[in-house]
């Protein structure tokens, strides 16, 4: 009979056993699907974007969602950083394939974008699809998104919108209207203390961008008619530089007035070239011989 009770303890404390091994087993079944849940839900949560500021570019994982973390941040190098926007919930580098232009795209299209990056890029890549520099000016309906600081932002893009399209064409006659013009509505919205500011940064940005589309287009023609019809002395020595050093054809340098950006400009297609006989025309000593130290001499 005693044996038989004690039996009958043994399979109580067996069964107890058993009872709570199964209960904290149930506690980390039940805490480890709320976490895998939890998980879930927040790389759910993270994988939609609704707007461009809700991307994030990162090095190396590229866009990814502003709550999304890269393991590798900072840990290797990375060229250009590529821009980002939202896309259908996604997070997509800014690229031509991504914004998918069509025939039926209107500049209307590009504005919809949130951030003022995209809007460019989009409209940019929309003048070239197009063919049509016009669409370049529609950022004015854009402006409330640059802040006011980067009102010359605008300008540069502006421009260099312009610019791509005039090179796309080889067309001089666009160059032409990288001008004033394009600033007027702009400064409607700078307050009159950094009016006079804005114009005159403005106006350098202007001239820097429309000298760069002449002289783009004159050295993929190989024509330097372009550069010979430029007034300004200085902008037409800058012509013949460039277009020499973007053929690599020192008989331009000979173009040049100025002494001094004709030596810079010897020097530069001997060392581009890898040929320091060029350094023989250069009359400046301080300029030669930096030339010839990059041959070891």
């Amino acid at each position: 009979m005693k044996r038989y009770r004690n039996r009958i303890i043994i399979a109580v404390i067996f069964l107890a056993m058993v009872i709570v091994f199964f209960y904290f087993i149930r506690d980390e079944v039940i805490e480890t699907n709320s976490n895998l849940n939890e998980n879930t839900n927040t790389e759910q949560a993270t994988e939609t974007c609704r707007e461009d500021i809700d991307c994030k570019s990162t090095c190396p994982c590229g866009c990814i969602h502003i709550d999304e973390n890269c393991p590798d941040e900072g840990k290797v190098a990375c060229g250009m950083i590529p821009e980002c926007f939202c896309q259908e919930g996604e997070c997509q580098e800014l690229s031509k394939q991504n914004l998918n232009i069509t025939n039926q795209w209107t500049a209307d299209d590009c504005l919809k974008y949130s951030s003022p990056n995209t809007s460019s890029f989009c409209l940019d890549e929309l003048s070239l699809f197009k063919n049509d520099q016009s669409i370049c000016l529609y950022t004015v309906n854009n402006v409330e998104g640059y802040l006011k600081n980067d009102f010359l932002d605008l300008v540069r893009d502006r421009a260099d919108c312009i610019n791509q399209v005039a090179q796309q064409n080889n067309n001089t006659s666009l160059c032409q209207l990288i001008n004033e013009e394009l600033i007027t509505d702009i400064s409607d919205n700078v307050d009159s203390e950094g009016k006079r500011t804005f114009i005159a940064n403005a106006d350098t940005i202007l001239e820097s961008q429309q000298n760069y589309c002449f002289w783009s287009i004159a050295a993929d023609l190989d024509d330097a008619s372009i550069c010979d019809s430029m007034e300004n002395d200085t902008i037409k020595d800058g012509c013949y530089k460039y277009l020499a050093g973007a053929i690599q054809n020192s008989q331009y340098c000979k173009e040049i007035g100025d002494a001094v950006v004709k030596d810079n400009c010897f020097s530069d297609i001997a060392t581009m070239s890898k040929n320091k006989d060029y350094c023989e025309n250069i009359n400046s000593h301080k300029i030669k011989t930096k030339c010839l130290s990059y041959f070891g001499e």
